[in-house]
Order: structure tokens, then C-alpha cells, then sequence
């Protein structure tokens, strides 16, 4: 029997491995994810089953012809040493209080910096902290004069528009955050910071921060990029035949064998293969592949996934969580 702690360290190691459920048919459980051929090389639509955020939020396409427009139609604005006198109108009392105590900061905004999309920023981790963070961890983003609570999808770049997600933020890495945000016209730095709980039904609260846990850069915004969640099913080998082999405990039912038999199973090892028939009521299969299988090989189905930002209700205040 596998300990807690074993049994945390494996996840850690291997986050993208998942146990089949024996509760509900494995077809049913994975119903979203599908099978690719080749990762990189696979067609994937981009404008698939959007979620209705994405009617809300500027949809951008071409983030550098953006960035340029946004700069030339930029009025240069307030020379150096020029003195200049604001009136300010139906201030609250409150915010005149806070004026007494902190510095006000008067900014200019770039043309659409007042409108929502899909931001991406490349973080790097700070060596203050030796444990992972997991994706969608609530988290305060500091974006120049800006602050906002989010829940970052991490990824890695893999190719032009497809991104692979990541479980966990691990220490002394780069990754890059996707989250809605407000359009950041760079350059601008990116500051990421822990935050302290306030209460037991964990509200957060900005101006209690725990530490700083990552610095950065944007990267682009860019409705459109592909943000693939990928998961891994495994099966052990009980009976080996040159290239047969018998598995189990992938699946617990023939019909999520039969569900699952078109998409390619590859092995630790390096091996290629294909489920042939299953056999017998307990989600046994019989399996064929490229080269000699071994008995100690672990067989593997890869199951993606497109994923999205996590909704913001720091942004959308006027939708409440069902």
C-alpha cells in the first residue's frame, strides 16, 4: 500500500497521470478530452465551444499591429517640469482620508487599456519559496499601477498557438500565466504575490500580502492561443508476447475499451501501439505495438483537452458563483 506521502511526491512527479474511475464509465468521465495524433502538428480549431466570456471581452487576433496602433495614436501628453493645476470633482470623503496618508498616482491610459481579454504573461519564480503552486491558486497581480486578484492558468510555450498547461508553478522555473485581465500595452513589468487568508471562508484581502512569488513580463494578449490540459491513463501489462500484450487496470469496462480503441497508446519504453479487442467483463484489453513489449513497461493513452481562463469575479462583479 502506497503511503500519503509517496503517493503526494509521485503526483508532484507525474501531475499529468490520473486514476481511471471504477465508479462511472470512463467515457463519461472523459467525455471532453479527445485524442491527438501528434501534439504539435495536429489541427485544433480555435474558435471551438468558446465559453460566453469570450462575448464580453476584446477578442484580439494581432497583438503587434495592436501595440503599434495603440503607441502612434497616443497624444505625447504632459511635457517634463510642466506645472499643471487638476480639479477634481465629487471625490467621497474616504478617498481624501486615503489621499492624506498614501501618494495619489495620476496615470494615462493607451488606447483599449480600459478593455478585458485574455493576457499572458512569462513569470519567473523567486527563490524565496520551495514549494509548487497549483494552477488557478488565487493570486495578486501587480501590472504596473494596477492590482487585480486572478487565478493564472500556468503553460509552456510549444509551438505558434498551442500551449501546453501545467499543474503546478514549481520552484526555479518560467512559465507562462494566462488569465483575463485589462489590455497592458508593454513595456510593463509584472510583479505575482501570495496572499494572506482573512477569514475561514477565505476571502482575500490586496493589501495583505505575503510575499512576492514571481516577477515578469508580458507576453501578448491573445484571445485565440490554445491552452491544451493534458491527461494520462495507465494500464500494466499481465501477459507479454513479442508485441502483444495483455493490460489492465487502464480501463474497468469493455465499453470504454472500445470507446478509447482509435486513439494511439505509447509506453515509458518509447513504444507505439493500438488497442485491438477487449476481453473478458473487467476491462481487460489485448494490445499490439511496434517492437517487443516487456513486462515491467507501463502502457499510456494521452487524453487533451482545451482549457480557459477561470472567470474572474473581480472583473464581472455582478456574477455571482453558483
Amino acid at each position: 500500500m502506497v503511503e500519503k506521502g509517496e503517493l503526494k511526491k509521485y503526483r508532484l512527479k507525474w501531475p499529468d497521470e490520473i486514476d481511471t474511475p471504477i465508479e462511472i464509465p470512463a467515457k463519461l468521465r472523459f467525455s471532453k478530452y479527445r485524442g491527438l495524433k501528434s501534439f504539435s502538428n495536429t489541427e485544433w480549431d480555435e474558435k471551438e465551444n468558446l465559453p460566453t466570456e469570450y462575448s464580453q471581452i476584446v477578442q484580439i487576433s494581432n497583438w503587434k499591429l495592436l501595440v503599434q496602433s495603440s503607441k502612434i495614436s497616443f497624444n505625447n501628453g504632459i511635457a517634463s517640469n510642466q506645472q499643471i493645476c487638476l480639479t477634481l470633482q465629487n471625490v467621497p470623503k474616504n478617498t481624501v482620508n486615503i489621499w492624506k496618508k498614501k501618494p495619489c498616482i495620476i496615470s494615462s491610459l493607451y488606447k483599449y487599456e480600459r478593455k478585458i481579454t485574455v493576457m499572458h504573461y512569462i513569470l519567473k519564480r523567486q527563490s524565496d519559496y520551495n514549494f509548487p503552486i497549483k494552477t488557478k491558486t488565487t493570486l495578486l497581480f501587480q501590472n504596473g499601477f494596477r492590482r487585480s486578484l486572478n487565478n493564472p492558468i500556468w503553460s509552456v510555450m510549444f509551438n505558434g498557438k498551442k500551449m501546453k498547461c501545467l499543474k503546478y508553478f514549481y520552484p526555479n522555473s518560467i512559465v507562462i500565466a494566462s488569465l483575463y485581465n485589462y489590455i497592458e500595452i508593454p513595456p510593463s513589468s509584472t510583479l505575482v504575490f501570495l496572499l494572506n487568508e482573512t477569514n475561514e471562508e477565505k476571502k482575500f484581502n490586496t493589501d495583505e500580502v505575503k510575499n512576492l512569488l514571481a516577477t515578469g513580463i508580458i507576453l501578448g494578449g491573445d484571445t485565440y492561443k490554445l491552452l491544451i490540459k493534458r491527461k494520462i491513463l495507465t494500464g500494466n501489462p499481465v501477459q507479454t508476447h513479442k508485441r502483444r500484450a495483455i493490460v489492465r487496470y487502464m480501463f474497468f469496462r469493455p465499453d470504454d475499451v472500445l470507446w478509447f480503441s482509435s486513439i494511439e497508446l505509447v509506453t515509458k519504453n518509447g513504444l507505439r501501439g493500438h488497442i485491438e479487442e477487449p476481453i473478458g467483463t473487467y476491462g481487460y484489453m489485448k494490445c499490439y505495438f511496434n517492437n517487443f513489449i516487456k513486462g515491467h513497461d507501463i502502457i499510456c493513452l494521452n487524453l487533451y483537452k482545451r482549457q480557459f481562463p477561470k472567470m474572474n469575479y473581480w472583473f464581472w462583479p455582478e456574477k455571482t458563483k453558483i
